[in-house]
């Protein structure tokens, strides 16, 4: 088995940081690194499609858990020519600084999108196909983070007075520095393996050269000088195509559009007019009183409204997009609250006594699944999972 310590301390570092891009704990990306390793001794990978197939096989394992949630498609990619490269007036250094920020702040699997295109070089095909989507779903992925890293940077660069901007160039240079600052600490690179040699049931002592970075700096395809542009062709290519596909059905759809309209307000008034003409008819002391009930009804039900409105933290986080302000001066205990509130509507059961108890004196509350059960049947919105990655992120930042 001295091939896996081989294969081992040549890639580590390559399978960590791809790892890292899907799962935010550290439990997880180890136990993804263990699958992946004890994979490649059951397949006994060639030496000269190893990384290739490692890099395959940490996207496809990782994202295999996140494949049943809902996500929505985008039609083409929404870059602008002048996004493309860095600007001579940019300041690259402190555009790198924000975006490497902003990563830990994506939710999943939109940072694992990213690192695929921007880092591994890899075609949105291949990346739809390795995590299980079509090509609209990457492409939609891609699309949110442009739009997130855009806004990040221009709040930036209003706040500090700094000129900061998003650009295609920008992000691959990010992710260089990123992948540089979050490779794995030998000890722990150890401490692995270790775990890897107990579960295929070997003894193995772990040896690796001091100065080997273990892939870290490997793409998953390798374009030398090329890499930019064929990145930005690939860009330009996918947005113009996708262009050519979706504008042509935009007038039938149009046209469609306003003839349902047309017909929806004809009988609207049709409706209406032969109602007026009905209620002139009538005499009024012949009026139902239903009218004045139902007014008792409604404002009994804006009130139950109101009510069960008052007993979440946040109302609507299953719907709308939350922001560091709403955030803002809130406590561990209650941003641990706000968290488990998106769990809660599903009716997951929890285990800690104190979220039991408090989520049990909601009416809104009826508890119906165990979270195994939640992950393996329920499909979270992309504003939910955004919105448990961003609480997650600022929980862990007032931790420190």
């Amino acid at each position: 088995m001295e091939t896996l310590n081989a294969i081992y301390s040549e890639t580590y570092n390559f399978v960590y940081l791809r790892a890292k891009t899907i799962f935010s704990k550290e439990d997880d990306i180890q136990q993804l690194m263990r699958e992946v390793y004890i994979k490649a001794m059951e397949e006994e990978v060639r030496e000269d499609r190893l990384f290739a197939w490692l890099g395959k096989e940490v996207y496809s394992l990782g994202c295999g858990k996140f494949r049943k949630k809902k996500v929505s498609e985008a039609h083409f990619l929404d870059l602008e020519e002048q996004e493309y490269h860095v600007a001579a007036s940019v300041d690259l250094e402190t555009t790198k600084e924000v975006i490497c920020e902003k990563l830990e702040e994506l939710p999943d699997m939109h940072q694992a999108t990213l690192y695929a295109f921007y880092y591994d070089h890899l075609s949105i095909k291949d990346i739809a196909t390795m995590m299980g989507y079509n090509n609209k779903v990457i492409v939609n992925r891609l699309n949110y983070v442009h739009k997130y890293l855009r806004k990040a940077l221009a709040i930036h660069a209003e706040e500090k007075q700094v000129d900061v901007a998003f650009s295609v160039e920008a992000v691959c240079a990010a992710l260089e520095e990123w992948s540089k600052k979050n490779q794995l600490h030998a000890t722990v690179a150890q401490n692995v393996f270790g775990s890897i040699c107990r579960e295929l049931s070997i003894q193995l002592d772990y040896t690796c050269q001091e100065e080997e970075d273990a892939g870290a700096q490997k793409r998953m395809v390798e374009r030398g000088e090329e890499a930019m542009s064929a990145l930005i062709e690939e860009l330009k290519t996918y947005r113009e195509k996708e262009k050519k596909e979706f504008h042509p059905a935009i007038p039938l759809v149009v046209i469609g559009g306003i003839a349902i309209v047309a017909l929806s307000v004809f009988l609207f008034f049709s409706i209406k007019s032969k109602e007026t003409k009905k209620a002139d008819a009538t005499p009024k002391e012949e009026k139902p009183v239903i009218e004045e009930q139902r007014e008792e009804e409604i404002v009994e039900e804006v009130a139950e409204e109101q009510t069960e409105e008052s007993e979440y933290i946040f109302p609507t986080s299953d719907t709308a997009l939350l922001t560091r302000a709403d955030l803002e001066g809130m406590g561990a205990k209650e941003l641990r609250l706000a968290r488990n509130e998106i769990f809660a509507r599903y009716g997951t059961i929890f285990g800690p006594e104190d979220l039991k108890e408090y989520f049990g004196s909601k009416s809104w509350y009826v508890p119906k699944i165990t979270f195994d059960q939640f992950y393996d049947s329920v499909e979270m919105s992309q504003i939910e999972e955004a919105n448990v990655s961003l609480i997650q992120q600022v929980e862990k930042e007032i931790s420190k």
